[in-house]
């Protein structure tokens, strides 16, 4: 009995040493909470920006699908894009057809990722273009089909205190046998680019303004470089098959090369007589080089065609924009390489 008020002591010092680790441990526990629910609304808010930009994306892509349907009506068909991702986003469609005049071009399995940063995107993209001859009723001519498969990536570079957007395109494809790679890089120009200083920004203002990219391509564009590379095992043989299958639907002859040859020496004939007339110049020395690489193709069994087109001073790429551009589409400001080879 003599001991219980010390064991009362004991045992009250001891149930107040273990209440303080029990303190720590619920402080600990409810910093980690803190932090755990700071997480959760980071990811949140992440999350709904991410669907928010990929949403923006699907809606204006099949926005402009819908605007070329309402202009081609019957002759234009398509499955939506559906878009998703958080620092890439991806957007796919099953199919989109179109008929023009008697053919007709299903693109298959179209999809595309694109990575946005502050200054950049890159967007990677795959599929297959399957063109086929059709007749009035919009009826196969025949079974025979063209296949055009492609992956091509493309890095834009805003450069906003120029107003442009800079591309940098690379595709490789096949063409039924034909085999083709190519890189380019060009600029479009827009006042929204100047606007903008980042993709993002872009990529909104493209929405809500609805630009038309079209004929940004089509009235707005300048190349800087353009260098491709063509080749199969039989090269000329692949390109009469394709021709073949183009004209299915308008006749059925049958093309053969050595017509293509005829035609061509005929016409290579009347152009070295126009030459010979007007005189040499940086125009006949270009025309020379491509009929000397369609030469071997023709003649000589060359299966592989390399062309390359360079803009001679990159420092006029800004003022070309004022300017009619087709007329600098010529070797007074590009320097343009066309040969063939085995």
């Amino acid at each position: 009995m003599e001991n219980s008020p010390v064991l009362d002591s004991n045992n009250k010092e001891t149930s107040f040493k273990a209440e303080k680790p029990k303190g720590r441990l619920n402080k600990k526990i409810l910093i980690i909470c803190s932090l755990v629910s700071i997480i959760i609304i980071a990811v949140a808010a992440y999350f709904i920006i991410s669907t928010r930009y990929s949403r923006m994306i699907e809606t204006y892509i099949n926005a402009e699908l819908s605007s070329i349907e309402l202009t081609y009506g019957d002759d234009f068909n398509y499955n939506p894009f559906k878009c998703s991702g958080f620092k890439e986003i991806e957007c796919s469609s099953d199919y989109i057809e179109f008929y023009e005049l008697d053919q007709k071009f299903l693109v298959k399995n179209i999809s595309f990722k694109a990575a946005p940063f502050l200054k950049e995107l890159n967007i990677s993209s795959t599929g297959s273009i399957e063109i086929s001859s059709v007749d009035a009723e919009k009826n196969p001519v025949s079974n025979d089909i063209i296949t055009l498969n492609f992956n091509c990536t493309d890095n834009m570079t805003l450069l906003s205190e120029r107003s442009l957007l800079a591309h940098n395109l690379m595709c490789d494809s096949n063409l039924n046998n034909i085999h083709s790679n190519q890189q380019s890089v060009f600029y479009m120009k827009d006042d929204v680019y100047s606007e903008s200083s980042s993709i993002i920004g872009v990529l909104k203002a493209v929405a809500e303004q609805n630009i038309d990219f079209r004929d940004q391509l089509m009235n707005f564009t300048v190349v800087e470089s353009s260098v491709s590379k063509i080749e199969s095992p039989a090269l000329m043989d692949d390109i009469v098959a394709v021709m073949q299958l183009l004209v299915k639907s308008y006749t059925d002859e049958t093309i053969h090369k050595e017509d293509i040859a005829e035609i061509y020496t005929e016409l290579k004939n009347d152009y070295i007589k126009f030459k010979d007339f007007y005189g040499y110049n940086k125009y006949t020395n270009f025309m020379d080089n491509l009929i000397n690489a369609v030469d071997g193709v023709i003649y000589n069994n060359h299966n592989t065609i390399s062309m390359s087109m360079i803009l001679q001073n990159k420092d006029i790429i800004d003022s070309m924009f004022d300017s009619e551009y087709m007329k600098f589409m010529l070797p007074d400001y590009y320097d343009i390489s066309i040969e063939s080879s085995k």
